[in-house]
């Protein structure tokens, strides 16, 4: 073979360098340097790593279907208070023995002694069994006094409680049969102790009822015939603490 020329040696090196720089600007390069650039910009695909991949998600998925079926619902949460013994459950008031449970009210009832503003108070405890709902408690209470009431003298025995109410203001409703407004009509004192004794008793035991309309046969009372103007709603709390001797 036939030495080579100088010039024909620059060519050809000119030549190699000039298809060398096309195939870098292609990506074409096979040289180490060409071969790391290409692989920072064009990752190798790792066919085994993906097919791990969506297995490993697939499991996942398949695992927490299971779970979610399998778990047990948690409770749901409930208002119900938190029962730390068993005195707690027995006076729950969900709990049947809790609603015949026997708790003590308080009656205020005018004294032998009352004055001319029937000012003088004495107070008798009755064991009663406590039913749920402030209306029932009311009616209940209504009736203890009544009783008590009619054995000191103070309405007449034959008055009864037709119904009793406590509306979302707890305004109590009270609406007695006729004897009520007979026991009303004997003068201002007698009128004064039935009304400071009832506000007294409902106030000592219902504590949240604020005012109390009285009726007789489902009608209010004649404004007439009652000198402190009960045809209104009282308020209990101004005659509880009338006189506050209790």
């Amino acid at each position: 073979m036939r030495p080579r020329s100088p010039e024909r040696a620059r060519a050809l090196e000119r030549r190699r360098r000039y298809l060398e720089r096309r195939r870098r600007a292609a990506g074409d390069d096979d040289s180490p340097r060409s071969a790391e650039n290409s692989a920072a910009k064009q990752p190798k695909i790792n066919l085994y790593g993906c097919v791990a991949a969506v297995l490993l998600a697939s499991l996942s998925a398949a695992a927490f279907i299971i779970w979610a079926v399998l778990l047990p619902n948690p409770p749901a949460e409930s208002d119900a208070p938190v029962l730390n013994s068993a005195n707690d459950l027995h006076n729950a008031p969900g709990n049947p023995a809790a609603q015949t449970q026997e708790r003590s009210l308080l009656i205020a009832l005018p004294s032998a002694e009352a004055d001319a503003d029937g000012g003088t108070w004495s107070t008798k405890r009755r064991q009663e069994k406590i039913p749920e709902g402030n209306a029932n408690r009311l009616k209940l209470v209504a009736e203890v006094w009544m009783s008590a009431m009619a054995e000191a003298g103070g309405i007449v025995p034959s008055t009864e409680l037709l119904s009793a109410y406590i509306d979302a203001e707890n305004q109590a409703y009270l609406n007695f049969t006729d004897g009520f407004a007979e026991s009303l009509n004997k003068g201002l004192t007698r009128e004064l102790e039935i009304v400071i004794s009832l506000a007294k008793t409902i106030r000592e035991n219902l504590p949240t009822t604020r005012r109390a309309a009285l009726l007789v046969e489902g009608k209010e009372l004649d404004p007439n015939a009652s000198q402190l103007r009960l045809s209104s709603p009282i308020d209990l709390v101004f005659y509880a603490e009338l006189d506050d001797e209790l």
